[in-house]
């Protein structure tokens, strides 16, 4: 699978999102809509691509790659949570901005980007490993993320109240079903497989168009002058996937189990990132401008990164 290959899967999810940017510009989707939509793919949709992933057709070999996915995951997260300290520390910025700065590398749109982009490009098996190993990225938005945010902005104890509630969300739920189904190997019912087949199927049209709609209105030319987010962007597009595979190929990963979650990681900033920010009190200006440029810059470089993350897991 060559670039142009990688651009041409890509590319269609890309004009949707502008599909959905003038959806909202001609007044067709309006506000009430758009958050429908949001929490429509976060509380339905997201956690049938989720379930759907796990009840691929199981192997051993499916299942030892699938606990080194799982297990990898965590490690993958820590050493995603130390490179982005790194990154970050020397970097100019109040303390709720560097709070900003630190969670747009370690977390990214796995919803709406990656998880999409990797059933594209990759298929089944590859989004049966990627969901495994981002577990715990997954979980890490509603914790970690929201402890990051709120202790940037605040010297007082974090919110538990509010994190055990995220942490009972149904893309969380999802994850905890997924493991269950990896585990015992149970599946559902055939009237409840396809009904998720089909919800999960349009995930892809439904998440690009939100974030179509969700970057409407907040598009400016701010970032050209701030160097900060050409470097951010650069380290969450090319660095934290190619530090993440040569990870998991470092520990025997191959394949479509290690390209899958580099892949996946490649996504551009969350929008999360800037909806958690507003409800919590960060500096969700700044978080708008880094999910504006990095989403406007992936076009480009998921079709690169695709590419090279293939050659290096040995994706044939």
């Amino acid at each position: 699978m060559g670039i142009i290959y990688n651009f041409n899967q890509v590319a269609p999810l890309f004009i949707l999102a502008v599909f959905g940017y003038y959806i909202k510009k001609w007044g067709i989707a309006g506000t009430e809509f758009t958050e429908s939509i949001a929490e429509y793919n976060i509380t339905i949709l997201l956690p049938c691509v989720i379930i759907r992933a796990m009840c691929i057709d199981m192997t051993p070999e499916r299942w030892v790659t699938g606990y080194k996915s799982l297990l990898l995951g965590f490690a993958a997260l820590v050493l995603v949570m130390l490179l982005s300290y790194v990154v970050t520390k020397p970097l100019r910025g109040s303390k709720p901005t560097k709070a900003i700065m630190w969670c747009s590398l370690v977390f990214c749109n796995y919803s709406l980007v990656g998880f999409v982009t990797v059933q594209n490009l990759y298929g089944a098996e590859a989004m049966f490993y990627t969901n495994l190993a981002l577990i715990p990225f997954i979980i890490g938005v509603y914790t970690i993320q929201i402890i990051a945010i709120q202790s940037s902005v605040s010297d007082g104890p974090v919110n538990g109240a509010a994190i055990g509630k995220m942490l009972l969300s149904p893309p969380i739920i999802a994850c905890g079903i997924g493991l269950l189904l990896f585990i015992t190997g149970l599946r559902p019912p055939t009237l409840v497989a396809n009904t998720i087949d089909m919800l999960a199927d349009s995930m892809t049209a439904m998440g690009m168009i939100q974030i179509g709609m969700a970057l409407y209105g907040k598009i400016s030319l701010d970032f050209i002058t701030d160097a900060r987010t050409y470097l951010l962007t650069f380290v969450k597009l090319f660095v934290v996937p190619l530090a993440v595979v040569l990870m998991l190929r470092a520990f025997g990963l191959s394949g479509y189990a290690a390209a899958g979650p580099a892949l996946c990681l490649s996504a551009p900033v969350s929008v999360m990132l800037t909806i958690q920010s507003l409800k919590y009190g960060g500096d969700s200006e700044f978080s708008a401008k880094l999910l504006i440029f990095s989403s406007l810059a992936s076009v480009l470089t998921i079709p690169l990164m695709a590419y090279i993350l293939q050659q290096i897991a040995g994706v044939g």
